[in-house]
């Protein structure tokens, strides 16, 4: 065959298996909020599943108003407490009987894979909470392997949050959408990321942006 149709072939298979502590920074900007975060996120094999416990070392709400300054200071309340999260060994979240509340979604940090091995251009769904969210309960997503290279594999995502029925029409016509790639290492975790934010607040059109960065 030619080299161009070989390297097409070629197919690969993801397992969620991390092996070391990872921290992150990540930055919201949006239409609403600004925040940046710095998180550690510790891993534990339970079984066949790992636990992450996600630690928020800062929080930052980024804006000069007298109610930012405010919800800021809400937000110091949150530094250094833990979330935990389980997931099975493709990414895929598990329930689980942890009852802190989540105020930052750690299933973002997270790419849920097939069962499968996969080749540039294959696609498939998955589907994550969308807590803390207030008005979404569900995160639909498509994703797609854009390039296999090692500990350098981008895979695109798209993004769909879903509510429950409501007879509010406001809260009806609001949407979110995040699309954008996730550039990730071989043993599955998440090396960084650049998702655009797009929408309806039911009264004005969403827009941001969101970055993961992965701390050194």
């Amino acid at each position: 065959c030619t080299l161009v149709s070989c390297q097409n072939s070629v197919s690969k298979e993801f397992t969620f298996s991390p092996t070391t502590i990872k921290q992150y920074h990540l930055r919201l900007s949006s239409t609403t909020p600004n925040i940046n975060y710095k998180v550690t996120c510790n891993f534990e094999k339970e079984n066949n599943n790992i636990v992450m416990l996600t630690t928020i070392n800062e929080i930052q709400n980024v804006g000069d108003s007298e109610m930012d300054n405010e919800i800021n200071q809400q937000y110091q309340n949150h530094v250094n407490s833990n979330i935990i999260s389980i997931y099975d060994n493709f990414g895929k979240s598990l329930p689980n009987e942890a009852t802190e509340k989540r105020i930052i979604n750690p299933d973002l940090l997270i790419i849920e894979y097939p069962k499968h091995a996969i080749k540039e251009g294959d696609t498939w769904t998955g589907q994550k909470s969308a807590e803390p969210d207030f008005i979404f309960k569900k995160i639909k997503t498509i994703y797609t392997l854009k390039k296999i290279q090692s500990n350098n594999n981008i895979i695109n995502v798209a993004m769909t949050f879903e509510k429950e029925s409501n007879n509010d029409p406001v809260l009806n016509s609001m949407t979110k959408f995040y699309t954008g790639d996730y550039t990730v290492y071989d043993d599955g975790t998440v090396k960084n990321a650049v998702i655009t934010i797009t929408g309806f607040s039911g009264f004005s059109n969403l827009t941001g942006k969101l970055t993961i960065e992965e701390i050194k």
